[in-house]
């Protein structure tokens, strides 16, 4: 069942907020993941097609148009240095589950 709208709201103005809270263009956060995720070793969890192409990502997400797939979310977390919670990517009420990508 995908994420519901309410679930994907929230996730966007989290996310946006958070971005903005610390200053970031959406091209700066794709930069923050990408070192995130090769901190973790989950390099390979990024979409393919380089920087340009998670920056479209972060679009998405922050638009309400797709939630975060779950592999995306300890990057996110670590990018930040926030919570899952904290950003809006906790587990959506029972009975949703999030859209992959």
């Amino acid at each position: 069942m995908p994420t519901s709208a309410t679930d994907l709201n929230r996730q966007s103005r989290s996310l946006q907020g958070a971005r903005r809270h610390k200053g970031w263009s959406q091209s700066r956060l794709a930069a923050a993941l990408e070192q995130a995720a090769r901190a973790l070793g989950h390099s390979n969890d990024l979409p393919t097609g380089g920087r340009q192409t998670l920056t479209q990502y972060i679009s998405y997400f922050e638009n309400g148009k797709r939630a975060v797939p779950d592999r995306l979310k300890p990057i996110f977390c670590e990018a930040f240095q926030a919570t899952a919670q904290d950003l809006g990517l906790d587990s959506p009420r029972p009975g949703h589950s999030n859209a992959e990508l």
